[in-house]
């Protein structure tokens, strides 16, 4: 495959041009940017897993070393400036210094997945989303600058997915892994989302603050139902199930018609959206 570098920077966005008084007092936004901005900053023990992982395999490790690490280093820079312009009193590196403790821990070589090409599928599935959660803030949150950035995360996330269905497919190919066992990693890594990265997030999100916080404080539980509302609306299920769907997709009726109904459920279960 063809890589492709993303043409934006953190360090070009136009922060000094938010419009604050839209979204100082939005406590969901506050979360949504905060959270993400961590997530996205861990990326460095992920991708050095990966690369031990894979090895042996030179164009995986060269895209995860030149497009995939960089661009999603970029996305946490993003966030983070993005916080700092907008709750100056918000220690972004203490409240990330106490998440970066716990979730550490869930970055080790020996949780990932047991095959090349298992491995491959949960990064699809984390890829779809991240991807799709993008687009749905992108679509809701009122402010300009915010939406644009949300946008640009959304379409990197999308190539990413690409990448790795692309990988998937290849390795899957030698594997050839059945429907339970592809179908056991996507519920694995949906359920991961929501144990490991939101709940460990949420655990550190509130430590950061200086001075009292704009918003009453929020916690995953009260987060999560006020975007399940919100997804009625915004959440682009369709979408979201066609790249769930892509991995396993066959000649084979039956198996396309479990799938579909496979993908229904996991995108109805994202953390935050269900």
């Amino acid at each position: 495959m063809n890589f492709r570098k993303t043409d934006w920077q953190a360090e070009g966005i136009e922060y000094h041009k938010i419009k604050k008084e839209r979204i100082f007092n939005d406590s969901v936004l506050f979360y949504s940017v905060a959270g993400s901005s961590f997530l996205e900053s861990t990326v460095g023990f992920i991708t050095q897993n990966l690369i031990t992982f894979y090895r042996d395999d030179e164009e995986v490790r060269s895209w995860l070393e030149v497009i995939w690490e960089p661009e999603e280093m970029n996305h946490g820079r993003a966030m983070k400036y993005y916080v700092q312009a907008v709750w100056p009193d918000y220690d972004w590196e203490a409240a990330y210094a106490s998440f970066h403790e716990e979730y550490a821990k869930c970055c080790k070589l020996d949780l990932l997945r047991p095959t090349k090409a298992l491995e491959m599928l949960a990064r699809c599935v984390t890829e779809t989303e991240a991807a799709m959660y993008y687009r749905a803030a992108g679509d809701y949150y009122p402010e300009p600058i915010l939406k644009d950035l949300l946008m640009k995360m959304y379409r990197d996330e999308v190539k990413h997915y690409k990448h790795f269905l692309h990988y998937f497919k290849r390795f899957n190919a030698t594997e050839r892994n059945g429907l339970w066992r592809l179908s056991k990693t996507m519920f694995s890594r949906n359920t991961a989302v929501a144990e490991e990265d939101l709940g460990i997030t949420f655990r550190h999100v509130n430590v950061g603050w200086r001075k009292t916080p704009p918003f009453e404080p929020l916690f995953i539980e009260s987060f999560g139902r006020t975007m399940t509302a919100l997804s009625k609306e915004y959440f682009p299920f369709d979408v979201a199930r066609r790249m769930l769907f892509k991995p396993f997709e066959s000649e084979s009726r039956w198996k396309n018609l479990v799938v579909r109904g496979l993908a229904f459920h996991v995108t109805h279960c994202i953390p935050g959206f269900a």
